[in-house]
């Protein structure tokens, strides 16, 4: 490998898909190493644990394990020999110059990692609370929401119950109305029927009156009748007793007579029809 080769002492790391696939052909070098140089204290990455191998660094294959089912090929390496080539030392000066700028700009970054951690701990804090309010919010609303729900479903109770009152009400008043109907009906039909008897009562009692006055008449007319007997009787007596010295007398008297008795004959007759 003629390139700066970088590595690492964690296999965890390995399993960040930065550097690798879950799935399909893949393949793992597992390097036994001689010379590697770490440079994890200059790696912004501290956790990787990376090592850099020197350009020209050689390797004999000492295995290789292919695996069908899972596709990835793990190969067993082992580093030659490294030789070292001579530095001078004005290159050994400008490394070191080159390595503390690289100092000064790690600790430069990790000071700006270290703000940007504290603006994003700062901004998490407040979205933290934020979300806590929001929560509690969120909570407060619930419990108005379910007050509500209760007032409402209280007030629907409550509603229904009345509704429910109303209508018994409603009911008793028409069976109450219908009773009093029926007892009016009840009443009025009896009434009718007295009514009716009472006609039947005036028409007989006018019939009685009616039968009380032809009475009357007829005994009116019966005493008439006696009265016009008893006349007739006396003056019959009367009339026989002058008969032999007054025959004129006699002959006035029988026409009288025969008038008397036409008289009541015609009054007998008018009475007796009505009767009959």
């Amino acid at each position: 490998w003629w390139g700066f080769s970088s590595t690492t002492l964690d296999v965890a790391t390995l399993a960040d898909t930065v550097f690798k696939n879950y799935v399909g052909p893949r393949t793992y070098f597992v390097i036994h190493a001689c010379a590697a140089f770490d440079v994890s204290r200059y790696s912004s990455f501290v956790g990787e644990r990376e090592l850099i191998l020197a350009p020209g660094s050689t390797f004999t294959v000492t295995s290789v394990n292919v695996s069908a089912a899972t596709g990835v090929s793990n190969i067993t390496l082992t580093q030659d020999r490294f030789v070292y080539l001579p530095i001078h030392e004005d290159e050994i000066a400008d490394l070191r110059a080159r390595l503390g700028q690289a100092d000064a700009a790690t600790a430069a970054a990790q000071a700006e990692v270290a703000t940007l951690r504290a603006e994003m701990a700062a901004r998490d804090a407040a979205a933290r609370a934020e979300i806590e309010q929001l929560k509690q919010a969120r909570d407060t609303l619930a419990t108005d929401n379910d007050k509500l729900k209760q007032a409402h479903d209280a007030e629907r109770t409550a509603a229904v119950a009345e509704t429910e009152r109303l209508k018994q009400d409603r009911d008793q008043q028409l069976a109450s109305r219908n009773a009093e109907i029926h007892s009016l009906r009840r009443a009025h039909t009896a009434l009718q029927t007295e009514h009716g008897r009472c006609a039947a009562i005036a028409a007989a009692h006018t019939a009685l009156q009616d039968e009380h006055e032809r009475t009357k008449r007829a005994a009116q007319e019966k005493e008439k009748v006696n009265f016009v007997d008893e006349r007739l009787t006396s003056h019959s007596k009367h009339t026989h007793m002058h008969l032999q010295t007054n025959t004129h007398s006699v002959r006035g008297t029988n026409t009288y007579i025969r008038s008397l008795l036409l008289c009541y004959i015609c009054t007998h007759d008018t009475l007796a029809g009505p009767a009959g």
